[in-house]
């Protein structure tokens, strides 16, 4: 009995003389305490000394003016997001560095120049309540949108005031939802009902620095008094929570996340926390009333092995009560990976990622059947699409462009291949000289490596080319065609 103690203490020194080898072994260990004033206090003084050797060169002069013309101009495109019957837009300019959140309708948007209503000024707002505001973003309560949470942080950090604000009157509540300054957030339940996640107090936080407890806070009540629904380890990275409104299917979840790569994912019914029995790595989400689920490693379920990168999807209440019979919406291959899903009112768009160029397909549900099909889009090389309504419409919006392209955003429908122009970049240079072509260089282990090569159409290879190798490391992420 006695020989466990010593055993415990042995492990502890040896903990000590690991922790003393590695800080000798690693004189610059101490860097990774992110948030201590010692280590902030080193990366300012080398940020201070890029900044100077970067400012410091002749090119800089030129090439600053010109770049940043670039990202402010007047031409670039809108990103916009429909909440309500709006399409809300967040925008800054010289005129308006913090920037303005602003809203106009579908029909002015197709225009060259909307009208658009603005809905906060955020520089205005920082000059009359003396603070250092930057926009953090605004969730409205669907479906009517009046109401939203206003998300603002003081210098752009982690830790975000969170309030509630009227867009008829274009003001905040008083009395309304208020969150204190915190790593944390609001999610509207309904229109008296919130999910929090906050700096509760001591215990109440992860070791990572973010909320690990969710409650229902009711309106009218004192945060102290809110309801804890979920309470997730110290260990973890974070805790959550959120409503899905899509009519007839709205569901409310939770989530866990014990670290950065997994995750465990709760849908709360009547008060009851049900789990999704799923692989903790794997991405899982309700589409209507599908259950939808992304792998990001090999999964060996109801007699069958789904391989890494598929996307299944199977009746939620089936799952529920045992059923794993998955239909699989898309398998990888060994030069395509799925980008993202887009959920319409009728339908489910998948960007797919095939040789680094990008592809869309359209999946409509019906009798118990996924029927699919190409949606024909310009074949630039960089696609994505965003759904307008996505609960209530089948309308969305497509964004296609290339090395030599512009971006393009376009109005597109499920169920057809028409694609109305919105909205277009400015070209900036003449196009006509250049081409575009993909090559493949061979790895050592025969894996043949797409990449893009844009050239002159005259270029005579002679080895002599002067050429900008862009990004060619080995690294976690590839880059589509686009203008950069």
């Amino acid at each position: 009995m006695r020989a466990v103690p010593a055993l415990a203490a042995s492990i502890v020194l040896l903990g000590i003389a690991a922790a003393s080898s590695a800080q000798e072994s690693d004189p610059h260990l101490w860097l990774e305490e992110v948030q201590s004033p010692r280590a902030l206090e080193w990366v300012g003084a080398r940020n201070a000394e890029s900044t100077q050797a970067l400012t410091s060169l002749a090119q800089y002069r030129a090439l600053q003016p010109a770049i940043k013309g670039v990202l402010d101009a007047p031409g670039r495109i809108p990103g916009v997001e429909m909440q309500g019957k709006w399409l809300y837009n967040f925008w800054r300019d010289p005129q308006h560095p913090r920037g303005l959140w602003r809203r106009t309708t579908l029909a002015e948007y197709r225009k060259a120049q909307p009208r658009w209503e603005t809905v906060i000024d955020v520089d205005q707002l920082a000059a009359a309540e003396k603070e250092n505001w930057v926009w953090g973003g605004a969730q409205c309560l669907e479906p009517a949108a009046r109401r939203c949470l206003v998300s603002l942080t003081r210098g752009g950090g982690d830790a975000h005031v969170v309030r509630e604000f009227d867009v008829p009157s274009r003001g905040f509540v008083r009395g309304g939802f208020s969150l204190p300054e915190a790593k944390g957030s609001l999610a509207w339940i309904d229109q008296n009902r919130v999910f929090v996640d906050t700096d509760f107090g001591p215990g109440s936080m992860t070791e990572s620095g973010y909320p690990r407890v969710v409650k229902e806070w009711q309106r009218g009540t004192p945060l102290a008094s809110a309801v804890t629904v979920f309470e997730g380890r110290e260990s973890d990275t974070s805790a959550s929570a959120w409503k899905d409104f899509t009519p007839g299917h709205e569901r409310e979840f939770i989530i866990r996340r014990p670290t950065f790569f997994t995750n465990e994912l709760f849908i709360r019914e009547q008060g009851v926390l049900t789990k999704i029995a799923k692989p903790e790595d794997a991405e899982a989400y309700t589409i209507g009333d599908q259950l939808m689920i992304e792998l990001r490693s090999d999964w060996q379920v109801g007699g069958k092995v789904h391989v890494q990168g598929s996307l299944l999807a199977i009746p939620y209440r089936a799952f529920q009560r045992g059923a794993r019979n998955f239909d699989v919406l898309f398998t990888p291959t060994a030069s395509s990976s799925l980008q993202s899903v887009v959920a319409l009112r009728d339908a489910i768009i998948l960007v797919e990622m095939d040789n680094v160029l990008g592809k869309v397909e359209e999946l409509v549900h019906r009798q118990g059947q996924w029927r699919r099909r190409t949606v024909a889009t310009p074949s630039f090389g960089n696609v994505a699409v965003a759904a307008l309504d996505g609960a209530r419409s089948n309308q969305y919006l497509l964004t296609v462009g290339g090395f030599l392209q512009p971006t393009t955003l376009m109005l597109a429908r499920a169920g057809s291949d028409e694609h109305t122009p919105l909205k277009s970049m400015p070209a900036y240079f003449d196009t006509t000289p250049y081409k575009v072509e993909q090559w493949r260089a061979l790895a050592d282990d025969g894996t043949a490596v797409p990449y893009f090569v844009v050239m002159r159409k005259d270029v005579v290879f002679d080895g002599s080319n002067p050429t900008l190798l862009y990004e060619g490391r080995p690294g976690f992420v590839f880059f589509t065609p686009k203008r950069r």
